[in-house]
């Protein structure tokens, strides 16, 4: 438990904590090729009452979605179903930070299973349906920040054309696929080939890190290998933060860390083994 979150939370009013479990309902799939569920993931089904607000206002809006919940240990149980021949799941067993984790399971199950996914302090406040037409096979979005170059290699000929927003970061805290779109099975490969730089490597920087091996540079790197060498996958980009409706961090929601302490300053440590 992480005494500072608690002790605010409590200068707060936020607590005490809930449980967002009875918010995540099956709806009947409307016909359209992304299916009309978002997947969320938590370490546990609690949090503060203002964010809980946030979540129920964004089920309230999606009233024809259903919302589908992970904890940490179900989405162990999901990736040792549908992963465990695969190598993308000892990558995901090594991962010592739950960001890591998570990383990488919201890439699996919309690759299985096809959806939209949000981390659970983030939405959008806009209707999903308002940002997509049913025919649409994925939808990605930008960050407002440049991007600048991944790698020391900055957006190529192929990548400026192809992308509205080439030199800004490709989030990863909200998407939406088809099953088994090319984007995602990319960005799971990558993963997989850039391991061996990372197992057992000292980084000086974990948030850095993650981004740079699971997170939103490594999905942005993904969709620029896409624009050279697939350029006719199919793709929305909804412009920067879902054309202005983007909410990256809904009130409070730092109340979820009560139980859970964040990685953001952890420095000089080993992310995968």
């Amino acid at each position: 438990m992480d005494f500072k979150v608690l002790l605010r939370a409590i200068r707060y009013g936020e607590l005490p904590i809930h449980n967002i479990k009875h918010l995540y309902t099956s709806k009947p799939q409307k016909n359209s090729k992304i299916p009309n569920t978002v997947y969320q993931t938590w370490v546990d089904n609690f949090v503060g009452k203002t964010h809980l607000k946030g979540i129920e206002r964004f089920r309230e809006l999606n009233k024809d979605f259903s919302f589908s919940f992970f904890t940490d240990n179900e989405i162990e149980k999901f990736m040792k179903a549908h992963f465990y021949s695969h190598p993308i799941y000892e990558i995901f067993s090594n991962s010592l930070y739950g960001p890591l984790k998570t990383d990488i399971w919201r890439y699996c199950v919309l690759f299985i299973n096809g959806g939209w996914y949000f981390d659970i302090n983030k939405c959008v406040e806009i209707p999903l349906n308002a940002l997509i037409s049913d025919n649409e096979e994925a939808i990605i979005t930008f960050e407002k920040n440049a991007i600048g170059h991944i790698d020391d290699e900055a957006p190529n000929d192929a990548v400026m054309k192809l992308l509205r927003h080439p030199n800004a970061r490709i989030v990863n805290w909200g998407f939406g696929f088809v099953p088994c779109h090319p984007i995602l099975k990319r960005v799971i490969d990558n993963i997989v080939t850039d391991y061996p730089l990372w197992k057992n490597k000292v980084v000086e920087n974990v948030k850095d890190a993650v981004l740079l091996f699971t997170g939103p540079l490594m999905l942005t790197r993904t969709i620029w290998e896409i624009a050279e060498d697939m350029p006719l996958v199919s793709f929305k980009q909804a412009g920067i933060d879902f054309n202005g409706h983007g909410n990256c961090n809904m009130t409070n929601s730092w109340s979820r860390y009560i139980k859970s302490r964040s990685y953001q300053h952890e420095k000089n440590k080993i992310i995968v083994i």
